[in-house]
Order: structure tokens, then sequence, then C-alpha cells
């Protein structure tokens, strides 16, 4: 029977980078919405932990901080896009154990809808 983690987050390292180097990533303060450690975990740590834990496959999304609602969309959606580009590579590389879940600037219905759209045509997100 295969395992599968349903409820696995991503801090993108965007956010931790901007946060490590003191500067603001796309106009907001990186401490405002950066919670915990900080640590970038990355692809292969995360299969060696799949491994470990006997895990088959993961489904990634962003942390809830990252959604961003409380800024303005244009914002959010830059943070979004460089999440979504970063989970994309995560199932790219690993396609047998990781899957993904878009983050989408739900503050504004057009922008939300365009990154959708960019998830699922570019990027190969799917509406499962």
């Amino acid at each position: 029977m295969r395992t599968i983690d349903l409820h696995a987050h991503v801090t993108p390292r965007c956010l931790i980078e901007a946060k490590a180097a003191g500067t603001r990533l796309h106009g907001i303060e990186p401490s405002e919405i950066a919670r915990g450690l900080g640590r970038a975990i990355t692809p292969a740590q995360r299969v060696a932990d799949l491994d470990r834990l006997c895990i088959d496959r993961q489904v990634v999304s962003a942390e809830p901080q990252v959604y961003c609602y409380q800024y303005p969309a244009s914002s959010a959606a830059a943070i979004h896009r460089e999440c979504n580009d970063e989970i994309h590579g995560m199932t790219t590389e690993h396609p047998d154990r990781f899957s993904g879940l878009a983050v989408l600037p739900m503050q504004d219905v057009p922008s939300a809808v365009a990154e959708l759209d960019r998830a699922m045509t570019d990027l190969g997100f799917s509406a499962r």
C-alpha cells in the first residue's frame, strides 16, 4: 500500500533568502510573513525524509503565511509566482515523489485566475 503525505508545506527560498539578507521581498518585509526557523529544506533532503519515514509521495504547497492576503495583490502575486516555480521545480526534479498545489493571490480575482492559468498551462499543475 502506498503512503501519501497530503499536507506538506514549503517556505519558498526567495522568502528565506530575503529574510537572511535583510531585504524586502516584492515590497514586503520578509520577517512579517516568515515564521519558524527559516531553514531551507532541499528536495533531496525531503526525499531522504520521505524514505526514512516510509512515505511514497508528498503533496507540497506554500505555508499559509505566504498567502499574503493582507498585502497588495501585485506583491502577493510576485511571491506566489516564485513559490509556484519552486514547487514546480520539485515536481519536475522528483516526479515520482512530489505533487504540487499552486498558491494564488485570492485578494484579486483576475490575478488569481492568471496565476492559476500559468500554473496549469506553463507549469503543469493539475486541476484535480
